[in-house]
């Protein structure tokens, strides 16, 4: 089996909390988009972990992720296959709302 290669762009303030602007993830052929946020987990620690994955092991709704320009529902992480290219995450500002 092969592997692909994707290109991760933090955006907003995800890159303030990784501390890097980019990084490339080596995984294998047939990984989905929660197959890599599950690698970054690994590799980027607990801040990373707590910033993007709720208590239940979900995404967060607050962030916005696009794979090569297309925004991607998310919610659907675990279907959604790549195939390469460019992955951007970025964590939306939150506004208090009432209650």
């Amino acid at each position: 089996m092969g592997e692909v290669t994707v290109k991760v762009c933090f955006l907003g303030e995800i890159r303030s909390l990784v501390g890097r602007r980019e990084m490339e993830v080596t995984l294998p052929e047939g990984s989905t988009l929660r197959d890599l946020f599950d690698n970054l987990r690994g590799s980027l620690g607990e801040d990373f972990a707590n910033a993007v994955f709720d208590l239940d092991g979900n995404l967060f709704h607050h962030l916005s992720i696009s794979i090569d320009g297309s925004t991607v529902d998310h919610s659907q992480a675990s279907e959604i296959q790549l195939h390469g290219g460019e992955v951007d995450v970025l964590i939306l500002p939150i506004y208090g709302g009432g209650q």
